[in-house]
């Protein structure tokens, strides 16, 4: 059974209090107001654009705005979520556009902040290019150029470490 570390549950009633105070004036957090809880939990997703998704993930009703309900929902698939509700919500993050697709644009996109570029390199879009052709090659398993929830779904099963391909959005969690 995973046991979250004290220091995770201090932060998480740290930020409940915070939360409360919060929810009581407006009825909801807003994206500035949820980058203070990834800040306090040390969560690898501290990128601009993997913390916005997250967001928008969390967000259901898509209005700005995520209530109490939303929050405690996000926080359970993220914090004790099965492999099913994790690939979900990661396929979700990743799924820019939510058309329930992950298309070529949309892995450049987010891969295209992963790579290190060297003065001496070749131009760093190609290299991103070269990634998304990778991972289309590994994952794509209609061969149709995009990745389904099923192609996501069966690559993760195959191996697990392909969960977060595209970036980090789960909290960096470890027991002590």
């Amino acid at each position: 059974m995973h046991v979250p570390s004290a220091k995770l549950l201090i932060n998480i009633l740290k930020y409940k209090l915070f939360l409360d105070l919060n929810y009581c004036i407006t009825g909801c957090m807003n994206n500035e107001k949820t980058s203070f809880f990834c800040i306090s939990l040390s969560c690898k997703f501290k990128m601009c654009l993997i913390h916005f998704l997250v967001f928008s993930t969390f967000d259901k009703g898509n209005n700005g705005c995520i209530t109490v309900v939303e929050w405690v929902e996000g926080l359970a698939v993220l914090l004790r979520g099965t492999l099913e509700e994790k690939m979900k919500y990661c396929f979700a993050v990743y799924d820019l556009n939510g058309d329930g697709y992950i298309s070529r644009d949309e892995m450049f996109q987010m891969l295209k902040n992963s790579l290190l570029i060297q003065p001496a390199d070749e131009e760093p879009d190609e290299g991103v290019k070269d990634l998304v052709d990778l991972v289309l090659k590994k994952m794509d398993y209609d061969h149709d150029g995009k990745l389904s929830f099923a192609d996501f779904e069966k690559a993760v099963r195959e191996e697990k470490l392909l969960l977060e391909v595209f970036g980090p959005c789960l909290p960096d969690i470890k027991v002590h």
